[in-house]
């Protein structure tokens, strides 16, 4: 099982948003077949979750991460007719200490291709690592990996020192990411 819990950061840290700025992650492998209700308008409203799979698990580990770090990109490549779109998340954990050490390292480790959902600051959700396959026949969810990890903290002033870490998942799609209109359930 590749991830066993999220983090949950504390609200006395004032670096720290609300749902602006929020990440939802569970494991592709967790999820039933088929595992997406799309509404007509194309927006996805449920999420079924293999609790077999998922060991029992019944939803998103959460991420709490560092105001206005959390960043999406969408760019497409190829060339028409077989354009792709690269999606990459990026996330700074702030404030490194054990607890947020663990949920950085069972990141690292998780090689199953991740579901994210991501919280913008107009509080949408957005859905990331998931899309209709090359022919559009079949909804998948190809999973976001770790691309890049690093922690900073050089200790030199402590006024600047960052005391942070930064994780970047990337994935590829056949479409944008798509509105996630449904409640998260959470683990």
């Amino acid at each position: 099982m590749c991830l066993t819990s999220g983090l949950t950061l504390p609200c006395n840290i004032n670096s720290i948003g609300g749902n602006e700025d929020t990440l939802y992650l569970i494991p592709c492998d967790w999820l039933d077949n088929p595992a997406f209700t799309v509404l007509g308008n194309g927006e996805l409203s449920a999420i079924a979750i293999n609790l077999i799979a998922s060991g029992g698990v019944t939803g998103f580990y959460q991420f709490g991460v560092k105001r206005d770090s959390l960043g999406y990109r969408g760019e497409f490549a190829g060339e028409a007719p077989n354009l792709y779109l690269e999606q990459t998340v990026t996330l700074t954990v702030p404030k490194m200490d054990q607890t947020s050490r663990n949920a950085i390292q069972q990141l690292l480790k998780c090689n199953c291709g991740l579901l994210a959902i991501v919280v913008d600051n107009n509080c949408k959700q957005w859905t990331l690592g998931v899309s209709y396959n090359e022919d559009c026949s079949k909804f998948v969810c190809r999973g976001l990996q770790v691309a890049a990890a690093t922690s900073e903290q050089t200790g030199a002033d402590p006024t600047a020192d960052p005391n942070e870490y930064t994780v970047t998942l990337t994935g590829i799609a056949f479409e944008l990411a798509r509105e996630y209109s449904g409640v998260i359930p959470l683990a």
